[in-house]
């Protein structure tokens, strides 16, 4: 799992320990230990768009080491690409996802902090 030796890196940088109880690749399985069970997790914050139910949950930002990965597609070195290969690679060119994914997150969290802020009014 690349993303597990990724936060090791980072979580050994910062001098911590962690202790993996539970380890999977499923985000199904992720949620349902989070959302029903005494788990915590360390996910990417576009996780967040995938929960539909987050009220028992909290997400909590680590803001240090400030940290990011890049990612990116690989296609083989041939002419012509597959159709497929040539349209995801058109696609991928043209997209900010990484702006996109923001706007959303951003979104979620006005939605979540206005969602508190209703639910501590008092009863009229």
């Amino acid at each position: 799992m690349q993303n597990r030796r990724i936060l090791d890196m980072h979580f050994r940088e910062a001098g911590a320990e962690v202790h993996a109880v539970v380890e999977t690749n499923s985000l199904v399985t992720l949620w349902s230990h989070l959302r029903f069970g005494h788990w915590s997790s360390v996910v990417p914050h576009t996780f967040l768009l995938l929960l539909a139910e987050r009220d028992r949950l909290a997400a909590i930002p680590l803001t240090e080491p400030d940290a990011s990965h890049l990612i990116g597609v690989v296609a083989s070195d041939r002419d012509p690409l597959p159709p497929v290969a040539h349209a995801l690679l058109n696609v991928a060119r043209d997209l900010d996802i990484a702006a996109t994914i923001e706007d959303l997150v951003v979104g979620l969290q006005r939605e979540t902090a206005r969602a508190d802020r209703t639910s501590r009014l008092p009863d009229p």
